[in-house]
């Protein structure tokens, strides 16, 4: 058997080694006082800023800086105290550290090299040649440091350097005590977690890096997956306390943490924003970044592990399990399988994605993370929507100093970057033209609207413009993209049903109530589901969905994978479906609540049946066509009219919510309503009863704008932002009017249709128009000027196009202008 010499060269790496160093740090420390820290020193006498020294020590180092002698530290920290502790050296910085051999820093770093080496395994002693071979590099490295300290520091180091020699020669001959080995082995197996974990984890993100489009959607022609890499445009994020005109950039995220005063060690970046903004991208590009080392991101390769948690996994309740998962490897190698002892001492960044997602089961990962900040050196990025922020920050360890950054979407500018890499990722061969696409999202009135700020958005019109390129050009809200997307979805399922075998006697008419059913029960399916904070469906909600399509004698697979996809689980094998996006699952929860509100006591599809089987038996199937187009029709009226006097959107809210309860007998996370979580889907709500064609009663318009108060819309720019969104009838946007308080008003190029659409409900004391851009670029500023034109408001008008190009040349506005001041 061959005798390993492993131990015997650990023995003087970690004694004889830090022996030396501690040494120099004594002789290039003259200022330090015999009871003072280490850190004491670097702060007060050094005059380093703790912000400056966190970037350099783990919160572990930091702790043993700050309470124990240098005779307890490693030396790999005994390094870092020479490197920016001792008097005489050059700077951190300084290129004799790396650069010039023949210096005491670089042989300080060659020797903290060295001993990385050995303990992450990259050479072996396994023979007695060899062994000899490493210590004669040892010893030589730990000569050249002490004589050239004397030179620097003017000691005497005769008698030091025959005692170390000595210890060296005596070492290679005496056999090792138990405890050294104990030692040994406990020093490998965190090696082996650092290099092999590191190494499992690297190969996991890149799995996790590849984007899952909207495959519902996709034709098989169309690719389905592709790296985020391919797709990543530069988003706006701007810190919540900066001035509104400065912005961080992705690079300079971990910048900004590192550079944030704040005396707590550990720091969380909190970034929010609405569905379709891309938080969930940034966090796949971060994991995708830190895996290929390649980062674009700035320092994030500092970081000896990046942990991703999903806050809507519900399979996952420790940090343990997630460790376990995302390195399970390496995990069953482990004695106790307890990785999260062996990540301790590192330098740890934990990506929290979508904490307004939390469950009972994420919310304990989420604390144990939480915990760790009070002993170990950890950063947090954590993405929500803006409901949610309040909440978390109410909650936050004392340990945590916040950062609160927004994203808020793809600048204009950027539209057509982002939706040619797209497309491209979608048509490899680059054979469609997008050149309509790109004119549609970049021409004037389109860069107003802010719906198109949203990559999600993005992401969906083009897949849209790939399928049906006439249906995109229609569109002007976010609604409108959200209903066509929905409806090229029915679209392409029921011609797959036309022309499935099992389908062929069907007309067209037949498959459309099928489907229409199966939509009912879909939509109801994904509000239950919100009210449990999940994207992906409960296998009883599947099980429902799947009974429906056996009840309709529809293919299950074929129609459940139209609107969902599959959800893969870490841990979990099971079959399992989730919404391709948490902003479809709001609008189909949307949809159910206007059903609800137009639904008539009766069951609608079975009385059409009814009348259907009848007029097949009497009546000729031109005439019958016609009878069952007018009596749908007329149902449909009736069942609106019944409907504005009835039901309040709040009773449907809880009859829903009690309901999902019922099914969540035996769940351990149950249903509740949480007004604030419902915003989106109010919002989507708002969209889908104007585009009903029918005005709403003056109680529902006000019910809908509490709601939407209720949900966290209370300050005028998300009141403005919600216009921008959606249209709205007349009487919604009356009582939105009131709940904003147009006292004085300020309208700039982008709030002008907005504004246009609530200002005769207001009575100002003072507007402001502010218009930069071309008026005749600006949507409905005609509308807007006529809404002023009619009263006696103290009104100012600034057009600053027109007054810079006013030479020569006639604006659209010259008319509306005389009749604005003669009035």
């Amino acid at each position: 058997m061959t005798q390993s010499f492993t131990p015997y060269l650990y023995e003087l790496v970690t004694c004889d080694s830090r022996d030396v160093l501690c040494h120099v740090v004594e002789w290039g420390t003259p200022r330090r006082k015999g009871n003072q820290t280490f850190w004491d020193y670097l702060t007060k006498e050094k005059g380093y800023l703790t912000k400056d020294l966190k970037g350099v020590f783990t919160h572990t180092e930091r702790e043993k800086l700050k309470t124990s002698g240098i005779r307890d530290y490693n030396v790999s920290l005994l390094c870092q105290c020479i490197q920016y502790g001792c008097e005489g050296l050059a700077g951190p910085k300084d290129p004799r550290w790396t650069e010039i051999p023949d210096t005491l820093e670089f042989c300080v770093l060659k020797l903290k090299e060295f001993t990385n080496d050995f303990m992450h395994e990259e050479f072996t002693v396994d023979d007695h040649e060899a062994f000899l071979a490493k210590v004669e590099v040892l010893r030589n490295l730990l000569n050249i440091i002490l004589r050239k300290a004397s030179v620097v520091y003017n000691v005497d180091i005769t008698r030091m350097l025959k005692e170390l020699n000595k210890n060296i020669n005596d070492i290679t001959r005496k056999p090792l005590n138990r405890d050294n080995i104990s030692r040994l082995n406990h020093e490998k197996l965190w090696q082996h977690v650092y290099t092999s974990g590191k190494l499992e984890l690297k190969e996991k993100y890149q799995e996790m890096s590849v984007i899952r489009p909207v495959r519902n959607l996709l034709d098989d022609s169309l690719k389905v997956n592709f790296r985020v890499d391919k797709i990543f445009t530069r988003m706006l994020i701007k810190e919540e306390s900066a001035p509104s005109f400065e912005y961080v950039d992705y690079e300079n995220l971990l910048k900004c943490i590192e550079n944030k005063e704040s005396q707590k060690d550990n720091v969380i970046l909190l970034l929010d924003g609405p569905a379709g903004v891309g938080k969930t991208t940034l966090t796949r590009k971060m994991i995708s970044d830190w895996a290929s080392e390649r980062s674009s991101m700035e320092n994030l390769t500092k970081f000896h592990m990046a942990i991703l948690t999903e806050c809507r996994n519900k399979d996952i309740s420790s940090l343990e399990d997630l460790l376990s998962t995302l390195m399970p490897k390496v995990s069953n190698e482990l004695p106790d399988n307890n990785l999260v002892k062996y990540i301790a001492n590192r330098k740890i960044l934990f990506i929290v994605d979508g904490l307004d997602e939390l469950n009972p089961s994420s919310d304990k990962v989420l604390q144990q993370i939480m915990n760790l900040g009070k002993s170990l050196d950890v950063t947090v990025i954590c993405t929500t929507r803006p409901n949610r922020v309040k909440d978390f920050e109410r909650r936050l360890p004392d340990s945590f100093a916040i950062m609160h950054m927004k994203v808020t979407g793809i600048d204009g500018s950027r539209r057509e970057e982002f939706v040619r890499n797209y497309s491209r990722a979608l048509d490899d061969e680059g054979q469609r033209d997008i050149s309509g696409l790109i004119q549609y999202l970049t021409r004037k009135e389109s860069l107003l609207q802010d719906h198109w700020n949203l990559p999600f958005n993005l992401a969906l019109v083009t897949i849209l413009w790939f399928l049906d390129p006439d249906a995109v050009n229609k569109m002007t809200t976010a609604t409108e993209l959200f209903i066509k997307t929905h409806e090229l979805s029915q679209k392409k399922l029921k011609q797959r049903l036309l022309d499935h075998k099992k389908e062929g006697g069907l007309d067209s008419k037949r498959v459309s109530e099928k489907v229409d059913t199966f939509l009912k029960k879909l939509s109801k399916e994904a509000l239950n589901n919100h009210y449990r904070d999940d994207t992906v469906l409960s296998s009883a909600s599947v099980e429902r969905l799947n009974d429906v399509c056996k009840s309709l004698q529809l293919p299950n697979a074929e129609v459940l994978g139209s609107f969902l996809i599959h959800a893969v689980s870490l841990t979990d094998k099971t079959e399992k479906y989730s919404f391709p996006h948490k902003g479809l699952q709001d609008f189909l929860s949307a949809l159910h609540i206007k059903e609800n509100l137009i639904s008539y006591d009766m069951d609608f599809s079975r009385i059409i049946q009814g009348i259907r089987t009848t007029l097949l038996c009497n009546v000729p199937s031109n005439a019958s066509a016609h009878i069952l187009e007018v009596i749908r029709k007329k149902l449909q009226e009736l069942e609106w009219n019944v409907s504005d006097s009835s039901l309040t959107i709040y009773s449907v809210l809880e009859n829903t919510v009690k309901e999902a309860q019922k099914h969540d007998a035996n769940e351990h996370n149950v249903a509740k309503l949480d007004l604030e979580k419902c915003q989106n889907i109010f919002i989507h709500l708002t969209g889908l009863l104007y585009h009903r064609g029918k005005s709403l009663k003056e109680d529902r318009c006000a019910e809908l704008v509490s709601l939407l108060k209720d949900s966290g819309i209370r300050d005028r720019t998300q009141w403005l932002s919600l216009l921008s969104e959606v249209k709205c009838d007349e009487t919604v946007s009356k009582c939105i009017a009131q709940a904003m308080d147009l006292k004085e008003i300020e309208i700039s190029d982008s709030q002008v249709t907005a504004y246009a659409s609530v200002l005769r409900h207001a009575r100002p004391s003072h507007v402001e128009v502010d218009i930069s851009g071309d008026p005749q670029d600006v949507p409905r500023l005609q509308d807007l000027l006529s809404a002023i034109e009619a009263t006696d408001w103290k009104t100012d008008l600034r057009f600053r196009h027109d007054f810079r190009y006013m030479r020569g040349r006639s604006s659209v506005l010259d008319e509306r202008l005389k009749e604005f001041f003669g009035r």
